[in-house]
């Protein structure tokens, strides 16, 4: 599965954006039916799941 690159990040070779959302690593992709799913690690991530929870 190919990610998705958007303008606005800087990617490494695999698609990955490092240091995305507070020092973790972010990456997008489609999944068949084309919807766009996004990946998150870090601090971030753990700071959105308790804006979320």
């Amino acid at each position: 599965m190919e990610m998705l690159r958007y303008e606005n990040f800087d990617h490494d070779e695999r698609g990955i954006v490092r240091g995305f959302m507070v020092g973790g690593d972010g990456a997008w992709f489609a999944d068949p039916a084309g919807n766009v799913i996004g990946l998150m690690d870090g601090e971030g991530a753990r700071l959105f799941d308790e804006i979320i929870s």
